[in-house]
């Protein structure tokens, strides 16, 4: 294990000097230096309905982002308050974008695309299915810091592949309301 990590860290020393050896003609040819990128990680809350009963999920999302402006990563989230009988989580791609502008505030538009499960727990049925979800949602963020976003929004949650008598799509699709914290290098 210790032969692994050593190697690990040899191994990012060397690219990051050979990064750093770049040549601005060769940074020219390539289109971009590593100023352009960044990354960031964070934790969401969506709001919602659930099968009509309020619904609180919890998820959080980390990414690459390209030239400041485009982000993908992953995503993921989870019921932790809604219908007694019922989990649901769900995860997968994330795409996204940021709105250039100059000011405290920025515009931001993504999408989460994947799968995950609903189950049903009560005393008398046991039910679980696969599911298809896409979700994308608009939002604004305010710029606390530099390596720190505050962003409220709305998401749409589409989902797909419940095949059962108890559950249908619909009791699952609805407008959520968002806040998410993001910590990264913007």
């Amino acid at each position: 294990m210790r032969d692994k990590w050593t190697a690990s860290v040899a191994a990012v020393l060397l690219m990051s000097s050979a990064a750093g050896a770049q040549t601005p003609e060769r940074e020219a040819a390539i289109g971009a230096d590593y100023r352009d990128y960044g990354a960031l990680v964070g934790l969401d809350t969506r709001f919602g309905d659930v099968r009509d009963e309020f619904a609180v999920f919890m998820g959080a999302h980390a990414a690459v982002l390209l030239k400041h402006r485009v982000y993908i990563g992953v995503a993921g989230a989870g019921m932790v308050n809604g219908p007694s009988e019922i989990e649901m989580g769900y995860g997968g791609a994330l795409v996204g974008y940021v709105v250039p502008t100059t000011g405290l505030v920025q515009v931001t538009v993504d999408a989460l695309l994947g799968g995950g499960q609903v189950k049903l727990t009560d005393e008398i049925n046991s039910e679980r299915d696969e599911i298809f979800v896409f979700e994308p949602s608009v939002g604004v963020e305010l710029k606390l810091a530099r390596i720190l976003r505050l962003g409220f929004g709305v998401s749409y949650r589409f989902l797909g592949g419940l095949d059962n008598e108890i559950f249908r799509d619909s009791d699952f699709r609805t407008i959520n309301g968002t806040a998410t914290v993001r910590v990264g290098w913007f």
